[in-house]
């Protein structure tokens, strides 16, 4: 009798373990470990942005962040006004670092987001934007000295002077008086843009300084200059200076200080002063010639 041999089938090795799962379960754990091709950055830092709403004000919260016993957090800033967390009671146990780590990490939103600010910015970088933001709100200097409390984006303020200050134009002829110590400030219109146009007297320096200053994004400041001429109706003679515009976030009073206007003596303005005792001058806003 004939011994029959079947082969053996192969074994698998003692550490390949296998597992059989249906196709449609197999495909199903692929796509669970699968990242999305793309992920919107913005919306998933607006997202945590959500998430550090304080409960009382609805501002964003900023370090320091406190909670209470159950981990509701709240702004330092409604925390001074509270006993107790307004959402559960309890009673707040300290700061929250964790959240405050998150705060930091993310970007913020400019405070001018509503008026068209589209700007993220680090909590560290957030404050020096705001403060030279394009959008920012503008007080009426103009008006200040009258007691004007206005306050308003840089494309509101022309409106604002026609309706609020109509009489206060300037013309181009000031009353001069070599003992006064005055500073005017005037909005001037150009190139659908706008500026501030500083004319100061100072009796103690024996200078008359003038300056206009750019509204607007830094960026653009450079993009103008303006000529300041000083003349006699009878002689025709005349004196004329010509500038680049600066920012309006520098201030004029440090400008003044470090030469950065016109500036011109007593002596070189009186021969222009009429019998009126005015000072004929013209302003001229040009676009600078590599900017053009």
């Amino acid at each position: 009798m004939k011994r029959q041999y079947y082969p053996r089938s192969r074994s698998k090795p003692r550490n390949e373990i296998t597992k059989s799962f249906p196709q449609s379960r197999r495909a199903s754990l692929a796509s669970d470990n699968l990242m999305p091709s793309s992920i919107n950055l913005e919306t998933l830092n607006d997202g945590l942005m959500a998430l550090l709403e304080c409960p009382v004000c609805f501002e964003t919260m900023l370090p320091p962040i406190f909670q209470c016993k159950e981990g509701h957090n709240v702004c330092h800033l409604c925390k001074e006004k509270l006993k107790n967390c307004p959402t559960c009671r309890q009673m707040f146990v300290g700061r929250n670092i964790a959240v405050e780590h998150m705060s930091n990490k993310l970007l913020h939103h400019c405070v001018n987001q509503d008026v068209g600010c589209k700007e993220l910015l680090t909590l560290e970088a957030k404050p020096n934007h705001e403060q030279i933001c394009c959008f920012r709100k503008y007080d009426c200097l103009s008006g200040k000295a009258f007691g004007c409390v206005w306050s308003g984006t840089r494309f509101d303020i022309l409106q604002h002077m026609k309706s609020a200050h109509p009489d206060m134009a300037n013309i181009g002829r000031d009353v001069f008086d070599f003992n006064k110590s005055q500073h005017e400030i005037s909005l001037v219109s150009a190139f659908d843009e706008v500026f501030w146009l500083h004319i100061k007297r100072d009796p103690r320096k024996k200078l008359v300084f003038v300056l206009v200053s750019y509204i607007g994004p830094i960026t653009n400041a450079s993009n103008y200059l303006y000529n300041f001429k000083v003349y006699s109706r009878k002689s025709g003679n005349k004196v004329s200076y010509t500038m680049s515009t600066p920012s309006d976030t520098i201030s004029s009073d440090e400008l003044f200080k470090n030469g950065g206007t016109i500036a011109m003596n007593y002596k070189t303005v009186k021969p222009f002063i009429d019998e009126h005792n005015k000072l004929p001058w013209k302003l001229k806003i040009k676009v600078a010639q590599n900017k053009s």
